[in-house]
């Protein structure tokens, strides 16, 4: 049986994949207009790569290098990356995933 959530979209503070907030992205855009360099933006947010730091101010570049990524395949390398580490197959870990956004459906009713 399917799973109702779905079709419905759970708040982005609730949602584990989001690693960088519309906040951060202000702020790293702010401080490149201020002078800052790419690498002293990095240092700032230490869960940011240089590399990400680069995709939010230069999009152009993210489009690029997801068209070079597809051309890759690299969405298969990480499914043997996770196979590799020992985080159990890419099957179970969606499985997780989906629980976890159902029980925050059920929060979110409960309010």
């Amino acid at each position: 049986m399917p799973y109702a959530h779905i079709k419905k979209l759970i708040p982005r503070e609730l949602d584990r994949r989001v690693k960088i907030t519309e906040i951060m992205k202000t702020k790293i855009k702010q401080m490149y207009e201020e002078g800052e360099s790419i690498r002293g933006i990095a240092r700032e947010f230490p869960e940011i790569s240089r590399r990400s730091v680069q995709m939010i101010l230069f999009p152009e570049r993210l489009l690029k290098h997801k068209k070079y990524a597809k051309e890759r395949q690299q969405h298969k390398l990480t499914y043997e990356r996770y196979k590799k580490e020992g985080k159990g197959t890419w099957a179970e870990i969606q499985k997780e995933h989906r629980h976890y956004k159902e029980s925050i459906k059920k929060k979110l009713l409960d309010k």
